[in-house]
Parts: structure tokens; sequence; C-alpha cells
């Protein structure tokens, strides 16, 4: 039973994992023949360290059967546990791995969310520059310039705090990387200390053997293979988080060139004005009785030149303030997509709290429905205050034109009196009708305005909507992780009651199966004693025939290792002539079989030697019928278990050849 449970542990299964995975497909059937052929010695020098502990144990058991009941039992549950700490070991493996995947996964959807959001403020960006050049075109086409500065240095203000909000938020979002990259530098090293540990036990159980230093190489490989891509993820994202910062400083200075720009053509077209006004001011001084009228419109030109520049420049507070706070609503419901996902991850790794992690769901489904009414409410309050402003602006924008025209009129009638005013009379009706198309390109404007506002106000209400069905989608496949969780764990429950059951009904058969052995062996050995006294040395000599038969059986199956292991070589020099890696395989597998040849070697001898000196002992002491008994037992064991050896070798040559 001690071998059984010693050869049913993964320890080679692993190894032949290992082989699969590489990528010489070529060498794959020979690696795996000679590690199983590997596997065979190693289980036939077992079995031989089992039969030297079993004779001990058989002689041990006339005297003391209890004892030996519980140094059997001992031994199965030590393999027992043994057995079940490698599979625990192997299976902290995959979650590591498991864990792996899942932190690269999550650094993609950081990746993807960073670019988001940068295709997101770029929109907005060219959003508010097209609204820029719209309001300096209509700027640019009225008489007073003094505005139009005004309002340049107002966009040149508001470029500066756009600028410094940008900055600000790619430094927030410079130390939100930083921080995301120490936590993962924490979850890192917390991961490499939990798998020093694993790799600490897995020294301590497998030390016994040595062949475990491939496994633990390839776990120091899988190992510094996580360490190295997660580092090049780590910079992999510093990367592009430092591009994106370069291409928001290259728009925002393109940004100030085209205001510089902008100001420029500003200033030209003002003294452009200004030399018209100084000319108008020349053909209308002729007359002295309309200057006082002239200086009268001038006034009331500038009284209204002020509160439109008043009203223009709150419009455009109330605008950039409903702005910034729908960027504001925007990004909070980024963040709470971001804080979903968070929840998500920590979610589906805890998998003892489902009912917590459902009523968390639940209440962050209900918060969901709660800011998605609050944000429709808001929008609509933006569009009725915008709506109410521009009807207002509207009708003051009337009301002033209304007073221009009437005060041109006057100006009309005092400036008809004189016949030197003709040209100044045609001029102010060429600016009456200048004004009048000025007029209707405004109101254009501002219906161009509306549109885009709404335009706007669609797109804001389609990424809500889009964040609010991706929100859905998270929580669905919370939902399905979960699902899937309860019935692994369901699965994985029923699985260990089935093994349980299994092991117990195997251990308990064992114990009835010894216990019979151990009856009859007794009751044997009573009729044995009694009846074949005489007949020990005919017995003798069969023994020793016997044993000589098997030693042909074993030098036998020496030989056929040995040429198969002829035939892999042959194999190996054909295959060398191309790849210079299979010489330290060969080398290596040499050197294991002839020290597993030289080892099965001395150990038949030393078994010869000590069955030969029990003997002589039993002889003396009158209980060689027992030991002679028992050897027999042992004897046509292993002629079968060397039997089906040899037709399983056969089997796999058979399976090779073909």
């Amino acid at each position: 039973m001690q071998t059984e449970d010693l050869s049913s542990q993964p320890f080679f299964g692993n190894n032949g994992e290992h082989l699969a995975m590489s990528p010489k497909s070529l060498l794959q059937p020979l690696d795996q023949v000679l590690l199983s052929a590997e596997e065979k010695l190693k289980k036939q020098s077992l079995e031989e360290v089992a039969l030297r502990e079993e004779i001990a144990k058989m002689a041990l058991k006339q005297v003391s059967t209890s004892k030996a009941l519980k140094e059997l039992m001992g031994f199965q549950t030590q393999a027992r546990l043994e057995k079940e700490k490698m599979e625990a070991n192997i299976n902290e493996m995959e979650d590591l791995k498991k864990e792996k995947t899942r932190w690269s996964d999550l650094s993609c959807q950081w990746l993807e969310e960073i670019s988001s959001l940068g295709t997101e403020l770029s929109v907005f960006q060219s959003h508010n520059q097209h609204l820029k050049e719209e309001n300096a075109r209509v700027t640019l086409k009225q008489v007073s310039t003094s505005e139009a500065l005004e309002e340049l240095m107002g966009f040149q203000t508001q470029a500066n705090e756009e600028k410094e909000a940008m900055e600000a938020k790619i430094n927030e979002m410079e130390e939100d990387f930083k921080k995301e990259k120490k936590s993962l530098g924490k979850e890192l090293l917390v991961a490499q200390s939990y798998i020093y540990h694993l790799h600490e036990e897995n020294a301590k159980l497998m030390m016994k053997d040595d062949s475990t230093s491939e496994d633990l190489e390839e776990l120091m490989g899988l190992q510094t293979q996580a360490k190295e891509e997660m580092e090049a993820k780590l910079n992999e994202m510093e990367e592009d988080f430092n591009k994106e910062k370069t291409t928001w400083s290259d728009l925002s200075c393109q940004r100030f060139e085209e205001i510089s720009s902008l100001g420029t053509e500003l200033l030209d077209a003002q003294s452009h004005i200004d030399h018209l006004k100084e000319e108008n001011a020349k053909l209308t001084m002729k007359d002295d009785s309309t200057s006082e009228a002239f200086k009268e419109l001038m006034g009331l030109q500038t009284l209204a030149k002020t509160e439109m520049e008043a009203k223009v420049n709150q419009m455009e507070e109330d605008f950039n303030k409903e702005k910034t706070s729908l960027r504001t609503e925007l990004s909070d419901a980024q963040s709470h997509i971001d804080h979903l996902k968070e929840e998500n991850a920590k979610l589906t790794m805890k998998d003892d709290s489902t009912s917590e992690a459902f009523e968390q769901l639940m209440g962050l489904q209900t918060q969901a429905k709660m800011e998605k009414e609050e944000m429709v409410a808001k929008l609509n309050e933006v569009e009725e205050d915008l709506t109410k402003e521009k009807i207002s602006l509207r009708t003051e924008l009337s009301v002033v034109q209304s007073h221009i025209d009437h005060l041109k009129e006057e100006n009309a009638k005092l400036t008809i009196k004189d016949d030197s005013t003709s040209e100044a009379f045609a001029d102010r009706m060429g600016l009456q009708t200048q004004a009048k198309m000025e007029k209707e390109a405004m109101v254009a404007k501002l219906n161009e305005m509306e549109e885009d506002f709404k335009k706007e106000k669609t797109s804001l209400r389609t990424e809500l909507s889009d964040a609010h069905s991706n929100i859905d989608h998270l929580k669905e496949e919370l939902l399905d992780s979960r699902r899937q969780a309860e019935r692994e764990i369901t699965s994985l429950q029923e699985s260990f009651s089935i093994q349980i059951q299994e092991s117990s009904a195997r251990i308990s058969a064992t114990v009835d199966h010894w216990r019979e052995v151990i009856r009859g062996t007794e009751e044997e050995a009573a009729t044995t004693l009694r009846e074949s006294k005489e007949a020990w040395q005919g017995r003798f000599k069969e023994l020793e025939e016997n044993i000589e038969s098997k030693r042909g059986l074993i030098s036998s199956l020496i030989d056929k290792m040995r040429a198969s292991v002829d035939s892999h070589r042959q194999t190996l020099n054909l295959l060398s002539r191309n790849r210079s890696e299979l010489c330290e395989s060969q080398k290596s597998i040499e050197s294991k079989h002839e020290a597993l040849e030289e080892t099965y070697q001395t150990e038949l001898t030393e078994k010869e030697n000590s069955y030969q000196r029990r003997v002589a002992e039993m002889v003396s002491r009158n209980e060689l019928e027992k030991l002679l008994l028992q050897k027999e037992a042992e004897g046509i064991c292993r002629t079968s278990a060397l039997e089906e050896e040899i037709q399983q070798v056969i089997r796999e040559k058979r399976q090779l050849q073909i």
C-alpha cells in the first residue's frame, strides 16, 4: 500500500506536463518513454524497499500483529497526507497562475479606460475649440473691437484655466497610476513571498527524492516569467501614460498658438475698424449741428455695447459652468464605473461571502439608478436654463437693436438737413444694412449654438446610457462568475466526498485483506510446522531454484532495458545530427540509467546476502519454515509484478514502433 500511494503522487505527471509544454514536439514521445522507464525503475526500487520492509514486518507479525497493523496504518496516513499536500500545492500554483492572468486582464482594461478617457477629452477639447472659433468669428464681425478684445482675453484666461485643469488632471492621473503601480508592486511582493513559502513547503516535502530538482527549476522559471511579465506590463502602462501626457502638452501648445494667431488677426481688424471710424468721424464732423447727436449716438452705442458685452460674458460663464458640471458628472460616472469594476474584481476573488456580495451589488444597483435619475434631472434643468437665457438674450438684443435703429433714424433725419452730409447719410445707411445683416448672422449663430448644445446633450445622454449598459453588463458578468464559482464549489465538495469515501473503502479493504493474510499465515505456519519439519531441506533447494530463476528474470529484464536504452541511444544519435541539445539529455539519461543499474545490482547482491544470513539464522533458531513460506508468497507476488512490468515494456515498445 505504501508503494501504491507513493506511485500515485503527481510528481511524474508534472514532469510529463512540463515536457508536453516544451516546443520540441519531435522529442516528446522519446522523453515520455525515457521518463516512463525511469519511473518503472524507481517503482522497482521502491518495491524492493517495500518488500524488505514487508519481510521484516512478516517476521515480526508472528510476535506482534497489532504493532504491524498500526505501522501500516501510519504509513498509509503519512502517504495520504503527503499526497494531499502535493495536491494542495499544485492547486495553489494553479490559483497563482489564474491570478496572474487576471492581473494582466485588469492592466489591459486599465489601459483601455485610459485611452477612452483620452479620446473623450480630445472630443471635448475639439468641441470647445469649435465653439471658441465660432465666437471669434461672430465677434470679428461686430463694430466694437473692445468687446472682441475682452472676449479674447476671456478666452485666453479660460484657455489658461483649462490648461491648468488639464495639467492638474494629468498630475492626478499620474498620481493614481503611481498608486496603482505601488499597489501592484505590493501585491507582487505578497505573491512573491507566498510563492517563496510554497517553495519552502514543497522543498521540505519533496527533498526525499533527488528528482525534484527539475520541478524546483520549473517553478523558479515560472516565478521569474511571472515577475518579468508583470514588470513589462507596468513599464508598458507607464510608457503609454507618458506618451498621452506628451500628446496633451502638444495639443495645449497648438491651442495657445491658434489663440495668439487669432489675437493678431483681431488686432489687425481692430486697427482697420478704427481707421474706418476716423474716416467716418472726419466726414461727419463737417456739420456742427450733427456733432452733438453723433456724440449722443456714440454714447448710446458704447452703453449698448457694454450691456451686450456683459450679457455675452454672463452667457459664456454660464455655458462654461454647465460644461464643467457636465464634465464633472461624466467623470463621476466614469469613477463610479471604475469603482464598480474594482468591486467586481474584489467580489470575484471572494468565494465564501456570496450573500454579502449580492446585497452589496443590489445596493450599488439602486445607487446607480439614483445617479442616473439625478443626471437626467440635471440635464433637463441645464436645458431649461439655457433656453431661458437664450430667450432673454434675444429679447434684449432686439430691444438694443431697435434703440440703435431709432437713434440711426434720428441721426439720419438730422443729417438730411445739410446737403454736405449726403455721403455720411449713405455711409450710415450702409452701416444700418450691415447691422441688420450682422443681426441676422447673430440669430443664425445662436440657432446653430442651440443645435450644437442639443447634439452635445444627446451625445452625453448616449454616453450615460452606454455607461449604464456597461454597469449592467458588469453586474451580469459578476452574477455569472458567482454562479460558476458556486457550481465549482459544489462539484469540488462532491468530488472530495467521493474521494474520501473511496479512500475509506480502500483503507477498510486493505485492513481486511491484511487481517485475512495474517490469519492465513498464522494458520499455515502452525500447520506447516507440524507437518513439514522433514521436508525443509527440499523446500530450501526449491527456494534457491526460485531465487535463481528470479535472478534470471531480473537479468533478462535488465537486458531488455539495456536493449531499449541502446535503441533510444541510436535514436538520440540520429537526432543529435540536427540538434545539439540532445547530447546533454542523452548523457544525463545514460548516467541515470547506469546509476539505476548499479543501485539495482548492489541492492540485489545485498538482498541475496541478507537472505543467506537470515536463512542461516532461521535454521539455527528452527524458524526457517516460516521464512520459507513468506519468501514463497513474496516470490510469487514479485514474479507476477515483474511479468506485468515486462508485458508493459513490450506494449510500450510496440506502441513506439507503431
